[in-house]
């Protein structure tokens, strides 16, 4: 399915881009506008979006790493395609 740029219309009037109506979309759509995505999100939940961050995803990578990574235990998934659980 190709993906196709809309307007969503808020109730007080502004409209803004959203990519087949992901609200995620919102902000990327309209030049990474986090107060654009905080408008949507109190117009459709009635949520107010009073504060937020914004995380550089590749440096909470590397800071993970920097502190030796994560272990997860998932019990009942194989550790590797050829062992048997």
């Amino acid at each position: 399915m190709a993906t196709q740029n809309r307007k969503i219309t808020l109730s007080n009037g502004k409209t803004y881009s959203a990519t087949n109506y992901q609200i995620n979309s919102v902000a990327l759509s309209n030049g990474g506008s986090i107060a654009a995505l905080a408008d949507v999100i109190y117009d459709q939940y009635r949520l107010p979006v009073d504060y937020y961050v914004s995380v550089d995803m590749q440096a909470l990578v590397e800071m993970v790493d920097n502190f030796g990574g994560i272990e997860v235990y998932i019990p009942g998934i194989c550790p590797t395609a050829a062992a048997s659980c």
